[in-house]
């Protein structure tokens, strides 16, 4: 008698099926995230010194992807897996979410649970429920109807405090390393701070030299298609 051969399971990845998803946010799919991470020198993830923020959190597929590799990077220096999973999440990554929801879906992705300090969470070393995945409510700042930081429109945006205000809390400040309890250069690996905020200030506008005398203005709709369609093309 010939068995019946046995078929094999497909187990999507959750993040995949989010990305795929018609929705007012778009996920970025793990498959994409992946060749942006590719562009960056193979030696970063074994360096436990490496550190990474994403400061516009949705899904938490960046931070996710990053741990992974550091995971398997930093296995040669740090044999206990407990003991490298908990330096690589409370010391290597940072994340900024842009809604309540979405910080517990990042927290989910990268903790294993929607608590950092939770009974199923991978990371034992965390002692509060945000972990480094943090959400504040942030308001826009009008002027002229639009707002000051990233040019949102007021008529569109101006909501009641039971709707997201999808204001991104990393570029609604003037003052971004007070969002942390440690300079922003040292959260980026030791950047300039002030190079390191040029570059999110500059995010929507026209990509001119920062400090040269021109005032950078917001790009127009089909500019900021067209700029997209060239970074797709890149990536």
């Amino acid at each position: 008698m010939t068995l019946p051969q046995p078929q094999h399971s497909y187990n999507p990845d959750v993040l995949t099926c989010l990305a795929n998803l018609s929705n007012d946010e778009v996920f970025t799919p793990p498959q994409m995230a992946n060749r942006i991470l590719d562009l960056l020198p193979s030696d970063l993830w074994s360096n436990p010194d490496a550190r990474f923020l994403d400061p516009v959190c949705k899904s938490g597929v960046f931070l996710r992807e990053i741990a992974k590799r550091l995971d398997a990077g930093l296995a040669a220096q740090m044999p206990d897996r407990q003991t490298r999973i908990n330096h690589i999440l409370t010391r290597q990554l940072w994340g900024l979410a842009i809604t309540d929801l979405t910080a517990l879906l990042a927290r989910r992705s990268v903790y294993c649970s929607k608590t950092a300090d939770g009974p199923y969470s991978v990371c034992t070393a965390f002692g509060d429920a945000a972990g480094h995945i943090a959400f504040a409510p942030t308001q826009h700042d009008w002027q002229g109807g639009r707002c000051r930081f990233c040019g949102a429109s007021e008529a569109a945006y101006q909501r009641d405090d039971e709707l997201e205000t999808h204001a991104y809390q990393f570029i609604h400040t003037p003052n971004p390393q007070e969002l942390f309890n440690r300079p922003l250069a040292k959260v980026t690996d030791n950047c300039d701070v002030s190079g390191a905020y040029a570059l999110f200030q500059s995010l929507g506008e026209e990509k001119t030299p920062i400090g040269r005398g021109r005032k950078p203005r917001p790009l127009s709709e089909s500019e900021q298609k067209s700029r997209s369609k060239r970074l797709m093309q890149e990536v």
